[in-house]
């Protein structure tokens, strides 16, 4: 099933340490609004207001069309 928004499809990100923070947010900056997940649950927080916030792999698996 395609979720597509903007011409973008529904991405998913998983991992915002040192490395991945960065990338989800310049993912965030092209493509709009994006599904992150990270086992600490204090690094999606910058994410609250410019991603949703998965609650689990599972819960992002089916809420995206890329990861």
């Amino acid at each position: 099933m395609q979720r597509y928004t903007n011409d973008f499809p529904v991405i998913g990100f998983v991992g915002l340490g040192q490395m991945g923070r960065p990338i989800a947010e310049r993912i965030v900056h092209a493509c709009g609004p994006c599904i992150v997940f990270d086992a600490n649950s204090s690094a999606m927080a910058p994410f609250g207001e410019k991603a949703s916030l998965a609650r689990s792999m599972t819960d992002l698996g089916d809420r995206c069309d890329v990861v």
